[in-house]
């Protein structure tokens, strides 16, 4: 299994002059893709679903969907360095004419195309296929960085959920750089959902962004508890403290299993 806990992209010093984030925010929160990789197959072991890779000017799309009457298919598609998606699909019925997507969209940096990975069955490496995708090409000094779950995923009941989360963390640069963090719960079937640290769990169903879990961050989101749907969670800090890129991951949790999970970057400030 990839692990991406605690990997350090790249560090960044604070010499470029940053337009104020609620600019930048309003413009890169969509990925307008304009240009998709043909809709791929991945057949083995008695499963079978679909895979797909898009692109916009920053930003990439990668989304999965089972076959109608396909089981429930434990998958991970990734790169050496980050995961694109990691879930169960929910079995599919064979009356459903097309069944759903479940999407990661990565807005943060342009993309350039190479081989991943996308491992399936027991265990999620029972069964591999290495299709080409859009992967994550060099980062702009200070780009927002933008993490969007959305689609159906599997609850540890095997049994249908539909979720949309967003995580965003841009800079604002200058003499002390200004860090922010927002975290929202878009759509949720199963009504509000808790906000919990690594290592933590929640009672039902919880969302744990690992990357910007500096000591601040972790005082913070003690407070929060609840996330409601359509009620955004932002938090800002100021430091002169030279930043990096932690690229962790972005975890689902219904009580102690994970039921999804992306990698979801965040500037923090190196301790």
């Amino acid at each position: 299994m990839l692990s991406t806990a605690g990997l350090l992209l790249s560090l960044i010093t604070p010499f470029v002059v940053a337009i104020p984030s609620q600019v930048l925010l309003a413009q890169e929160l969509e990925c307008r893709v304009s240009e998709w990789l043909p809709i791929g197959l991945a057949r083995q072991g008695g499963y079978a679903f679909n895979y797909q890779s898009g692109r916009g000017p920053n930003c990439r799309v990668y989304r999965l969907r089972n076959m109608p009457g396909g089981l429930l298919t434990p998958v991970r598609w990734r790169d050496r360095g980050e995961i694109f998606i990691d879930q169960n699909l929910a079995a599919c019925t064979k009356e459903t004419r097309t069944c759903p997507w479940m999407e990661a969209i990565k807005i943060s940096s342009r993309a350039v195309t190479g081989r991943t990975t996308i491992s399936y069955g027991v265990n999620k490496d029972e069964y591999s296929d290495y299709p080409d995708a859009y992967r994550r090409g060099e980062l702009a000094a200070f780009a927002p960085l933008v993490t969007i779950l959305r689609g159906i995923t599997a609850s540890a009941a095997g049994e249908p959920v539909e979720i949309e989360i967003r995580v965003v963390s841009t800079v604002q640069a200058g003499a002390v750089l200004r860090l922010q963090y927002e975290i929202m719960l878009i759509r949720s079937s199963v009504g509000a959902f808790e906000y919990v640290a690594p290592g933590k769990r929640p009672e039902g169903f919880g969302i744990v962004w690992e990357s910007p879990t500096s000591s601040w961050f972790l005082d913070y989101i003690g407070s929060v508890r609840r996330l409601a749907i359509g009620s955004p969670r932002s938090v800002a800090t100021s430091t002169t403290a030279p930043l990096l890129v932690d690229s962790s991951r972005l975890v689902v949790m219904q009580r102690d299993r994970e039921i999804l999970a992306t990698t979801a970057p965040a500037y923090k400030p190196r301790e």
